[in-house]
């Protein structure tokens, strides 16, 4: 039994992690100067924000991650990201 329940939280626990652990996503925003991000540390969701758009390419990702709001991961978010990460591979900066 619970060699069987080990198993079957692995595979669940592995279905919450991304291939990469650290990256931020980034999107177009309606001010040119800027962009929303998404950001995943340790393969969890941290947070999302708006930020300056000549941030993204030399802050360190610590700095990112003070800049957005914190948020909880939840599967719902896992998900959105998840299906983004799938679909495209374009703005994405992985650390």
């Amino acid at each position: 039994m619970v060699p069987a329940y080990n198993a079957h939280f692995s595979q669940v626990f592995k279905s919450f992690h991304f291939q990469k652990p650290n990256f931020v996503i980034f999107m177009e925003h309606e001010n040119p100067a800027n962009c929303d991000v998404f950001v995943v540390v340790n393969h969890e969701f941290k947070g999302f924000g708006t930020i300056d758009t000549s941030l993204i390419r030399n802050s360190r990702l610590e700095d990112i991650v003070e800049m957005v709001k914190p948020m909880d991961s939840n599967p719902d978010v896992v998900k959105i990201i998840k299906d983004y990460l799938y679909k495209s591979k374009e703005n994405i900066k992985y650390f």
